[in-house]
């Protein structure tokens, strides 16, 4: 609630954030035109990007302006390590709606602070987000996208137990004892 009060977010909305630098291949136009299916409507769903833009913002203000949505709020710059815990915190969801991905270092802060993932299954994202344990997977167009938020908003699916196993999984010490493991296999 604090972090939702820093960012001027409501505690009741389902908030959800888009979190890192925008480019095209990262879908943020998929995840917007999602917005607006109607199934959507019925729900108070907030939409934080949180990122600096590296091609214009106005395609996205057109797409939302067109569009009619009102529930996104845009803070189009570089976000300080001291104040990415208010996005995080303040979030719901963390949508990550890639056309194309190899990886992402936004899935490694989500896990971080135990908050679930929507990510496309455009790259190898549907790798580290396992699809009703940490998140959900989905395609990579706005229809599945709708989809997958209408899933969590009317489910309200709670992943936060299967979010601390997934995390340990990223954990300095499953590093540590993976490269102990590959040693002792070497010298065998």
């Amino acid at each position: 609630e604090i972090a939702q009060q820093n960012l001027g977010l409501k505690v009741k909305e389902i908030n959800i954030l888009f979190f890192g630098l925008v480019r095209d291949y990262k879908g943020l136009d998929f995840l917007i035109k999602a917005l607006s299916d109607p199934r959507l409507q019925g729900f108070p769903i907030h939409l934080t990007v949180a990122g600096e833009f590296y091609e214009p913002q106005g395609k996205y203000d057109e797409i939302i302006s067109q569009l009619g949505l009102k529930n996104i709020t845009i803070h189009n710059k570089f976000i300080a390590n001291e104040d990415v815990k208010n996005y995080f915190c303040a979030c719901d969801l963390v949508v990550l709606p890639y056309k194309t991905a190899t990886q992402s270092g936004v899935t490694q802060i989500a896990f971080h602070f135990e908050r679930p993932m929507l990510v496309t299954d455009g790259g190898g994202l549907a790798e580290i987000v396992k699809h009703g344990k940490s998140g959900f997977v989905c395609q990579p167009n706005p229809q599945s996208l709708a989809d997958s938020l209408y899933d969590f908003c009317e489910n309200r699916t709670d992943f936060s137990e299967s979010l601390i196993e997934e995390k340990k999984k990223f954990s300095w010490a499953s590093m540590t004892n993976a490269i102990r493991e590959l040693h002792n296999k070497i010298l065998r």
